[in-house]
């Protein structure tokens, strides 16, 4: 008898069947293009190993190429967008250039399993063991996450999901979680407050979100359990591990009121540090490919405030006043 917790590993072949076309046209018209350089940046493809004997897990790890490796480093694990769908890994390549450049920490951009062919719990497995990996390794001073969509959930459910675990690690804890348009709540269907994009991004077309759905699970229960479901957390404050949280999304996203009641729920709780970012008419992925100057501007305000976070997870901006703090917030668009 499976539960929604553990539900069966694969779709029937009815149901591959059914989604074949529409995936496969999604995925050639979303695929990653070619990374381009990014000056005083090196990159590297590597693997980890995963829960699974024999089988690894990918990453692009991103450094300074004029520093020199010396003692323990600060790491960001990055988890990229995809519905639990499509192939895009690699999206987030200009991201992490420019988060390795100026915190001068090891970026990884990991890679995760995909559905419709390996469907949950697949990729949160992926994104927990990577989290316990880098928690684990003698080289690996401090970790911190960030994400985008599917991978901003399982950022903030796979850290709050082993937790247990990670208190019994080398590094005890998340050093700050930086997340951008999380799904946060499958029990409410949310509308997006505004339908204007002019900020960036899309509205999300029904249909496009019924497929990335029936491809994440095999059971729709899933979907209300906490590894999806953050808000269902029963003391967000307590249940996730880092004491510096931030979200960013657009109000012309469907997601937007959902992280709005989550970080409040943070909030209320008592958490030390956890902040929404609004961006008034800016879509889902409003970051990706920005061709607008508002767009622009959000994309580098949303990336600056991820950066602050880190710093802050750090230790590093304890130079910085309330005051200077508040300011790059209110530059990405609103603060809750």
């Amino acid at each position: 008898m499976t539960s929604p917790e553990d539900p069966p590993r694969q779709h029937s072949l009815f149901t591959r069947a059914l989604l074949y076309v529409p995936v496969a046209i999604i995925r050639f018209a979303t695929r990653v293009s070619r990374k381009e350089p990014i000056e005083g940046i090196k990159w590297e493809e590597i693997e980890i190993p995963s829960r699974d004997a024999g089988r690894t897990i990918k990453a692009f790890r991103y450094y300074r190429a004029d520093r020199v490796r010396q003692g323990p480093r600060d790491v960001l694990l990055n988890f990229h967008g995809s519905g639990w769908m499509l192939h895009l890994w690699g999206e987030d390549h200009l991201y992490a250039g420019q988060v390795a450049k100026e915190l001068d920490i090891d970026v990884y951009d990991m890679d995760y399993r995909k559905g419709p062919e390996a469907p949950f719990p697949a990729a949160h497995d992926d994104v927990e063991d990577a989290i316990l990996h880098f928690a684990n390794k003698d080289d690996v001073k401090s970790v911190s996450l960030s994400g985008f969509s599917a991978g901003a959930n399982m950022a903030i459910s796979g850290s709050a999901n082993v937790q247990e675990k990670l208190s019994q690690s080398r590094i005890k804890e998340i050093s700050s979680i930086s997340v951008l348009y999380p799904p946060c709540d499958w029990s409410i269907a949310d509308h997006a407050p505004s339908k204007n994009c002019e900020g960036g991004g899309l509205l999300l077309p029904p249909f496009v979100i019924w497929l990335f759905n029936a491809c994440a699970v095999v059971d729709p229960r899933s979907f209300l359990t906490k590894r999806f479901s953050i808000a269902k957390l029963a003391s967000p404050a307590q249940d996730i591990p880092s004491k510096h949280i931030v979200i960013v999304t657009g109000d012309g996203d469907h997601l937007h009121d959902g992280g709005v009641r989550f970080v409040k729920a943070l909030q209320d709780g008592g958490h030390p540090d956890a902040t929404f970012i609004s961006l008034k008419n800016a879509g889902h992925s409003f970051d990706k490919s920005p061709k607008t100057d508002l767009a622009r501007k959000y994309t580098a305000s949303a990336y600056e405030a991820v950066i602050a976070n880190i710093q802050r997870g750090l230790g590093a901006a304890g130079g910085q006043s309330n005051e200077t703090t508040l300011r790059r917030r209110q530059g990405a668009g609103t603060t809750a």
